[in-house]
């Protein structure tokens, strides 16, 4: 495994980053079972992930419950994965609500039609709240005909 993180593999691992937009997000529920479920995903100025979820949901409880989780993205046709350790912060925001929302539409060029793009905007009876992922380490993995390259990456 390469150690030696470079101006090259950052910009690399971020432009993954930015250009994904599903992950999946590995919880420890309550009872200390693993969890796991498949977000959406958008960037902040800081380069922190932030999806919307419902209040009442297993992976919102988990991370009331223990806010360090995992996520995996996956380009399948690239043959490159992105794993991120990373602390989670719940926020009930209108704004940023919105401001995910927004965001998600342009990347998936869905317009207006979000509803039908977003599972969770179909679900009407639950109040929504952003999900902020802080990552702390990454680990990004190239895998060629030559064999696998990964770059690991401490924040």
């Amino acid at each position: 495994m390469s150690h030696e993180v470079n101006e090259k593999n950052k910009k690399e691992v971020m432009d993954f980053l930015k250009n994904e937009v599903l992950a999946t997000l590995a919880t420890v529920t309550p009872k200390g079972k693993p969890d796991a479920s498949c977000i959406y995903y958008v960037l902040d100025e800081n380069n922190n992930l932030l999806f919307l979820t419902g209040k009442e949901t297993t992976k919102c409880k988990d991370i009331e419950n223990q806010n360090e989780v995992v996520l995996v993205l996956t380009n399948e046709h690239k043959k490159e994965t992105l794993k991120i350790h990373a602390k989670c912060e719940i926020i009930a925001d209108a704004d940023l609500s919105t401001f995910v929302v927004n965001e998600l539409a342009k990347k998936l060029n869905a317009g207006e039609k979000t509803d039908d793009i977003l599972p969770v905007l179909q679900r009407k009876s639950t109040e929504l709240v952003v999900i902020k992922v802080k990552p702390y380490q990454l680990l990004f993995s190239i895998f060629t005909e030559e064999g696998m390259r990964e770059t690991a990456i401490d924040l």
